[in-house]
């Protein structure tokens, strides 16, 4: 099932507010399963890296996930699942700026 648009414009706003402060972000695709995260952040300025969920209103994390969301937590990973263009800004202004 494709997905939404406003979940693709969404993700295009870390994209770019990651390239044009030099920070990589790349897309988490299923080379490891089902439900990773749609995005990984290498914060390199910060020493952090993020793992992102988009979601929007309409929609919500399914199962696999979950469980994957569970699995970064349980290993010391900072899993963010941002719903939405306004959750989007607050996460780029708190943790990519």
């Amino acid at each position: 099932m494709p997905r939404p648009k406003i979940e693709n414009d969404v993700e295009k706003m870390l994209v770019d507010a990651c390239a044009i402060r030099g920070i990589r972000c790349i897309k988490g695709k299923t080379a490891i399963g089902t439900g990773f995260p749609d995005r990984i952040v290498f914060h390199r300025f910060r020493k952090k890296i993020y793992y992102i969920e988009v979601k929007n209103q309409n929609y919500e994390q399914q199962l696999d996930q979950k469980e994957w969301e569970k699995h970064i937590r349980e290993s010391g990973g900072e899993f963010f699942l941002i719903d939405g263009p306004v959750e989007m800004k607050r996460f780029i202004k708190g943790f990519i700026e």
